[in-house]
């Protein structure tokens, strides 16, 4: 078995289960493994549990949901709360499927049942739970980071007041904030699937023309970068209105008298410098802008302003001469600390003119803080994404994403070796075309329906068709990723071919084995029946002869006939168990049930084992049975269940008494019988119901029985609808409880 090759890391391991038989069994199943290093923790409740818990790291916990201290569904939720971040397999011997769906719903990582799981399932269970719960951690942590930023980078958008389009590769417009809704004065995805060089006109390099109407033109300035959205390849194209930047130009080159009017309209911040670099005049946005009086900048040299930077563009010669217009830099970012420390990112426009035959230098300025933190947000949501992916790649198992129609966006390494097929060929297609077309069906539901509903399990078995046309089975387990504002199907798929035909192959040996215990019982029941042919006329016989009905017998003679009676007494009563608990096993005892007095047939068995308990001086006392109490059952078949207890307690006890004790509940009786006997160890629990199951020990071995009374007692119990169980402690005794449901005829019937 190799199992735990290659994984040479010794895990911790917490099994919280109070059944010590399934502790030794898990125990062995796990050192059987190959290569599997491990450290088993066992607690038998879940107090005990929870305190390891907080006190001790674990790998993973086995979790039994049936514990002294909690039982059920809720014994899961205590101890996923208690241990958020440790994957739970539950490990328990209840075979529920709506259970199962809920565990795994609730956090458990998978749900086996005891008896039908063996070394390589558990083992596989364990090292698939951890890797399952890591991966799931991490792709979670990294999701919610990516969906984080991707909102920042919306809102920046949004809100930003230059105009941002979001194109394809093909220039097909897929986003636009309202910035270009008022540039292009249209309405709400009115834009969405345009071209995008469609609706606007190149008025050179940088520069483009939109018209908006009939007479109405505007211009903007354009730029663009390429970057990812909603993970594929696209260009985020933003646009500047610089419509009334053109029109403020041509009205300061025609007209010189209007100059100061229209400088401090500007739409932009704007300096002014000479030839010489002096700053002969600013706007007031640009004070605002900066957080500066007038007097601090106007009339210096830009070397001791912000500008300073600047010098590095080389605009002013020794000579006090500027440089060819043409030679200018598209723009220039600067970064700044304003006087409050608030440091901000400025793009600058370089424009030269004239004045009064003197050449004169505009600086133009934007604000781009929002702009260049969305552009680190971009790379940083790139870099998220890359190491999502390769998070993806390299997991050991089969992973798809898929969008919620069911288009595979990324198939890992081990999809691509699962069903043999490039990754070429599954992008773009859908995950439905590679299972079997009967069930296409219930695969559509699976994906399009279940995973969306908490009450229906994520988790699915089916057959996939691989790429070489063999059919595979699989076990599906899909959640929901949210990335932004799109929803990501996340499916893990496991080959569980091998598994399946364990199944099947287990299936069918415990078919035969029914089969073969039906035919059994049978057996015993004709058997049984014809034994006690000759066994009535051993009994007949001897019973004539001690009567004295055939004349005196001597001492030896009737000594001999009362062993040959007792012997066939009880081989007769063996015979009439095993042949009443055959026919119950094959559906042929049937109860008479009527109402009858518990006091009057406690009464007659108190008469039957007086000699018996008195021999032994021990007492027998009945507890809240009156005349009155009566009750609706097989009136025969609750003598044999009450003989048999009556007569167990009175064999195993020595000294003291034993009590019968009746107590009426709302919708049944309890019945307990109660001694002060040897008491039965915790390793022969299993033993006392089962048929001819014989605990041994010194007292015991000198205590007849067949080892069949109880078995036939649980079954003659639950044949009436009730429930039969003990309490025991060695040395001071046992009690058995078992119940009768208060049903009426005219209720069955009804039922």
């Amino acid at each position: 078995m190799q199992i735990g090759e290659g994984k040479n890391i010794e895990l911790k391991i917490l099994l919280i289960e109070d059944n010590l038989g399934d502790v030794r069994l898990i125990k062995e199943m796990l050192n059987f493994a190959t290569n599997f290093k491990f450290e088993l923790k066992n607690t038998e409740d879940l107090e005990q549990a929870l305190y390891q818990i907080q006190n001790e790291f674990f790998d993973v916990i086995l979790l039994d949901l049936g514990l002294p201290d909690s039982s059920g569904f809720q014994t899961l939720i205590k101890t996923r709360e208690a241990a958020e971040n440790i994957p739970i397999i539950v490990l328990t011997g209840l075979k529920d499927e709506s259970l199962a769906r809920r565990s795994v719903q609730a956090g458990a990582q998978d749900y086996l049942v005891k008896g039908q799981v063996d070394t390589e399932p558990l083992v596989r269970a364990i090292y698939h739970a951890i890797d399952r719960n890591r991966m799931i951690r991490t792709i979670q942590s990294l999701a919610d980071d990516l969906s984080k930023k991707e909102k920042r980078l919306r809102k920046i958008i949004q809100t930003s007041p230059i105009a941002i389009i979001i194109t394809d590769v093909k220039g097909i417009i897929k986003f636009f904030n309202p910035a270009t809704e008022r540039l292009f004065k249209c309405n709400n995805n009115s834009l969405k699937g345009e071209k995008f060089e469609n609706l606007v006109k190149k008025e050179g390099s940088k520069h483009v023309s939109i018209t908006c109407g009939k007479n109405d033109i505007k211009y903007a300035e354009v730029s663009s970068v390429d970057f990812q959205w909603e993970t594929e390849e696209a260009m985020l194209i933003t646009l500047r209105d610089i419509t009334k930047n053109r029109m403020y130009k041509k009205l300061l080159e025609e007209s010189e008298h209007k100059y100061r009017h229209l400088f401090e309209k500007f739409p932009f911040p704007m300096v002014i410098l000479n030839k010489k670099g002096i700053i002969i005049d600013c706007t007031s946005s640009f004070l605002n802008l900066i957080g500066i009086e007038k007097h601090e900048i106007v009339n210096q040299n830009y070397e001791k302003t912000i500008l300073s930077p600047i010098e590095e563009l080389h605009i002013f010669s020794k000579d006090n001469k500027l440089i060819n217009i043409e030679k200018y830099p598209e723009s220039f970012e600067l970064k700044i600390n304003k006087k409050d420390n608030k440091e901000i990112w400025l793009e600058l426009k370089f424009y030269s003119t004239t004045l009064n035959n003197e050449p004169l230098l505009y600086i133009t300025f934007r604000d781009i803080t929002q702009i260049r933190a969305s552009e680190e947000e971009m790379i940083r949501l790139e870099k998220t994404l890359h190491e999502m992916n390769s998070l993806i790649e390299y997991a050991p198992l089969a992973i798809f994403l898929m969008s919620q129609e069911g288009k595979i966006l990324r198939a890992n390494q081990g999809a691509k070796e699962l069903l043999k097929y490039d990754e070429e060929e599954f992008l773009n297609s859908k995950i439905f075309h590679y299972f079997s077309p009967k069930d296409k069906k219930r695969i559509i539901n699976h994906y399009q329906d279940d995973i969306y509903n908490l009450k229906k399990r994520n988790k699915i078995e089916t057959k996939i068709v691989r790429k070489d046309g063999k059919t595979i089975e699989v076990e599906i387990t899909s959640t929901i990723l949210k990335i932004a504002k799109n929803i990501i199907i996340q499916s893990f798929i496991s080959d569980i071919t091998s598994r399946k035909q364990n199944e099947r192959n287990r299936d069918l040996l415990l078919d035969q084995l029914n089969k073969s215990l039906e035919f059994k019982d049978r057996f015993l029941a004709e058997m049984s029946h014809d034994l006690r042919t000759p066994l009535n006329a051993i009994i007949g016989f001897s019973s004539l002869l001690l009567e004295k009905s055939y004349g005196d017998l001597n001492a030896n003679q009737y000594d001999f006939l009362n062993d040959i009676f007792s012997a066939a007494e009880h081989l007769d009563d063996l015979i009439k168990s095993m042949l009443d608990l055959s026919k119950i096993k094959i559906g042929k005892l049937k109860l008479n049930k009527k109402q009858f007095s518990i006091f009057k047939l406690l009464k007659g068995l108190q008469s039957i084992f007086k000699p018996k308990y008195e021999k032994k001086g021990i007492s027998f006392c009945i507890e809240n049975i009156n005349q009155n109490t009566h009750i609706y059952a097989d009136q025969l078949r609750f003598k044999q269940i009450l003989f048999n207890l009556i007569d167990n307690a009175i064999k195993f006890t020595e000294k003291g008494e034993f009590k019968f004790r009746g107590i009426e509940r709302s919708d049944h009786w309890e019945f307990q019988v109660i001694d002060t006997g040897i008491g039965i160890r915790k390793e022969d629990y299993e033993l006392v119901f089962r048929e001819f199951g014989r605990i041994e020990n010194d007292i015991t071995n000198n205590v007849s029985g067949s080892g069949i009374g109880l078995a036939l007692t649980k079954r003659l119990v639950e044949l009436h609808g009730g429930e039969i169980w003990f309490k025991s402690e060695i040395n001071k005794g046992t009690i058995f409880f078992f119940t009768i449901p208060k049903i009426r005829k005219h209720q069955e019937a009804s039922l």
